[in-house]
């Protein structure tokens, strides 16, 4: 005997399980093989996959041809906000995630979102938007918010009754710094990153390490002073 089936659904947003039961049977019958393009396994991930159902019932037989598709998930990425005092290199941006599955988490992006701003360690106070871009994944299409980055004002600190100099600037291999006697001194890239960090007072300083580009000087004094000063280096 023929028994006739159809699909009750051809398509489903991921959701992190096999995609099963999307057809029924004019009969009760016992039994039916699934062939997903050349797979018993039925899809989990996204995509489109040809389907072929066939009853395995000593007293029926039919078969359903056709194709059933799993669409991306919609994964929300949130910025977390942050401060930074003035002067000092960009926070590290932590993310916020609303939409994943089942126990996946953001390790199972095959490229992870990044966030960037306008604001550099040479902004002023202020706030300053930070977007994010750049995520990548199978089975999930991304929805971007926007975050806040606070620029804090320093206050209680000067250097204007301190005699600095930096020289040479522009610098090859080393600068010299005519100043009272230091506590910490650290050269960051323009990305914010420590290049250079030193305890023990020198007068001068080795660029070893530093390619050609401007860097910032960032030095605290014993007094908790502070001296920022943009550095080119040849």
């Amino acid at each position: 005997l023929n028994a006739t089936l159809e699909f009750t659904k051809t398509e489903k947003v991921y959701d992190g399980l096999p995609f099963d039961g999307f057809y029924q049977a004019d009969h009760s019958i016992s039994s039916t093989s699934l062939l997903f393009h050349g797979h018993v396994t039925p899809p989990e991930d996204v995509g489109v996959y040809p389907v072929t159902v066939t009853i395995v019932d000593p007293n029926y037989e039919g078969e359903l041809m056709g194709t059933v598709s799993i669409t991306k998930k919609t994964l929300t990425v949130d910025i977390v906000d942050a401060s930074v005092p003035e002067g000092n290199p960009l926070p590290a941006f932590a993310f916020s995630y609303t939409g994943f599955v089942q126990s996946e988490n953001s390790l199972v992006l095959a490229e992870q979102p990044v966030a960037s701003t306008v604001a550099t360690i040479f902004s002023q106070p202020g706030e300053y938007i930070v977007t994010i871009s750049g995520g990548e994944d199978e089975n999930y299409v991304f929805d971007y918010k926007t975050g806040i980055l606070t620029v804090e004002v320093v206050t209680g600190i000067s250097t204007e009754d301190i005699s600095i100099d930096v020289f040479p600037n522009p610098a090859r291999d080393k600068i010299s710094i005519r100043s009272p006697e230091w506590i910490s001194l650290t050269i960051y890239d323009m990305n914010g990153s420590v290049v250079i960090s030193m305890t023990q007072f020198d007068e001068q300083v080795s660029l070893l390490g530093c390619e050609s580009g401007l860097y910032v000087l960032h030095v605290v004094f014993r007094n908790g002073n502070t001296f920022k000063e943009r550095i080119s280096v040849y």
